[in-house]
């Protein structure tokens, strides 16, 4: 592998991590966030997050311009939710959150 592929491969990782970890605010409309980024979930500031879900928590936007992935994390499970929520938006909007209580539940891809 050249210096140049690997300096190129180390500047898109970058990008990605240092925006991924940038803490934008509260979210409002988790809807409307497709900036990369670390967001606050907080009840009553906060709409769209999952069905059944704690409304307390993080939300992490990965923006890869093909296709925008979400992670929830609450910081409390509910009685009817899951440890984590993750979805993604393809093409033409968001397509359903998807929830696990384990680590074993997600499918690999």
């Amino acid at each position: 592998m050249s210096d140049r592929t690997v300096e190129a491969t180390n500047a898109i990782f970058k990008r990605y991590l240092t925006d991924t970890v940038t803490f934008r605010g509260t979210a409002t409309d988790i809807d409307l966030l497709t900036e990369s980024g670390t967001y606050a979930i907080v009840r009553g500031a906060s709409v769209g997050v999952p069905s059944g879900a704690y409304d307390y928590g993080v939300l992490v936007t990965l923006n890869a311009s093909l296709f925008i992935a979400q992670l929830y994390i609450p910081h409390y499970k509910a009685p009817s939710g899951h440890n984590l929520y993750s979805r993604v938006w393809y093409r033409s909007g968001w397509k359903p959150w998807q929830g696990y209580d384990s680590v074993e539940e997600i499918p690999a891809v």
